[in-house]
């Protein structure tokens, strides 16, 4: 659901979808979503869901699953990892509340989930 908010924001105001080459800004045409997949090592990987506007919430799930389980078997091709606009990550599998991600460059952007935890407050 991230990844589909992610993308009608990004229609909505489209110079999220941009990068930076030298002074010029670049608008790019696709949306292509990077999603930061933790790989059994430990260590991160950021498959793209490639054209994501083109997908409703099925085939976004879809793209999701295979990415991530072919990230955590071995089975990405280099054109996976390739090509993205923003990048989703989830610092909240980790348990955190908060983290600071780091942007994937060229991109300009990038929007990290913590943990979401009941807290109950004494009056």
């Amino acid at each position: 659901m991230f990844i589909e908010a992610i993308v009608k924001c990004i229609k909505r105001f489209p110079l999220i979808n941009s990068s930076l080459d030298g002074y010029n800004v670049i608008i790019k045409k696709d949306i292509n979503i990077g999603m930061a997949t933790a790989l059994p090592s430990g260590n991160l990987i950021v498959p793209v869901i490639k054209n994501a506007d083109q997908l409703n919430l099925v085939g976004l799930s879809k793209q999701v699953n295979t990415l991530a389980d072919n990230a955590r078997n071995g089975k990405l091709k280099a054109d996976d990892t390739q090509g993205g606009t923003f990048t989703l990550t989830n610092v909240g599998t980790f348990g955190s509340l908060m983290g600071t991600p780091i942007i994937n460059q060229p991109q300009v952007a990038i929007l990290a989930v913590g943990a979401i935890k009941k807290k109950t407050c004494c009056n």
